[in-house]
């Protein structure tokens, strides 16, 4: 990148200017954490249709921002160096939309006509993901998370075993809500009470990280969009690789068992 802004010369690159792309965000990875969101939108912002905001995950509709700013704020921070003629989408993936209290409501109310993205994945195996991707958050220091309750149990709990995870998760409380993440036919059931069925897309992991059937994940996103997307690899960004790892055999079978009983 560094290398083709030389090219383009400082008096040139002076001259170009962020404009702010009109219309309503309409295109929205709703969740799910842990499950390729971050990939999947780093793929789509590579098409010169779709642009994103100053961020991957704009948390407006499932923080505070969205009772003291207004829908020209959120709008605002969606910019390109592209002719407003060539954006169709303006893409916001926040993985918490789908579960976070009121955040679905709050985005039907501000677009119906948007689209959303789902994405699931084994549930076991996401809750594992979750954990290692916490687990190294556990540095107060090196933390970017946002919500106060996180940091303040990854303070207070520097060497979180998966048990201790778990127990958190498990209790009247919840701190990470990692469990009910991966109850995904709720949360699908949920997303349906606001937008039909031909506005919704839903994947899953594994054919979004294997190169072989990504290419065919890929039509089902342009046929759902109606777009042509760039042919291109899709980027690993932040697949917290826990499917190796040797996790407790008792563990696996609580987690299996949990999971079994909700989907009945």
């Amino acid at each position: 990148m560094k290398s083709q802004l030389k090219k383009i010369g400082k008096k040139t690159l002076d001259k170009l200017k962020y404009v702010k792309v009109r219309g309503k965000v309409n295109l929205f990875i709703v969740g799910e954490q842990k499950c390729g969101t971050s990939s999947l939108h780093e793929y789509l912002i590579h098409s010169k249709n779709i642009v994103q905001g100053k961020r991957k995950e704009m948390h407006f509709f499932d923080s505070p921002l969205f009772d003291t700013k207004d829908y020209a704020y959120y709008e605002d921070s969606f910019k390109s160096l592209r002719s407003n003629r060539d954006i169709k989408y303006k893409i916001d993936s926040t993985p918490s939309y789908a579960w976070a209290e009121s955040s679905l409501e709050r985005i039907h109310a501000y677009n119906p006509n948007a689209k959303l993205i789902y994405i699931t994945r084994d549930p076991v195996e996401r809750f594992f993901s979750a954990y290692s991707f916490y687990k190294k958050k556990v540095n107060p220091n090196n933390t970017r998370l946002k919500n106060e309750k996180m940091k303040q149990f990854l303070v207070d709990n520097p060497n979180m075993s998966i048990q201790d995870f778990y127990n958190v998760e498990m209790s009247t409380s919840p701190v990470f809500h990692s469990l009910e993440r991966g109850l995904y036919k709720q949360m699908i059931s949920k997303i349906l009470t606001y937008y039909p069925e031909n506005q919704l897309l839903v994947l899953d992991f594994k054919d979004i990280v294997h190169t072989e059937q990504f290419k065919t994940t890929i039509k089902k996103i342009e046929q759902f969009l109606g777009l042509d997307l760039p042919q291109l690899e899709l980027p690993h960004k932040n697949v917290t690789n826990s499917v190796g790892h040797k996790w407790p055999d008792a563990m696996v079978r609580t987690l299996t068992e949990f999971y079994s009983q909700q989907s009945k």
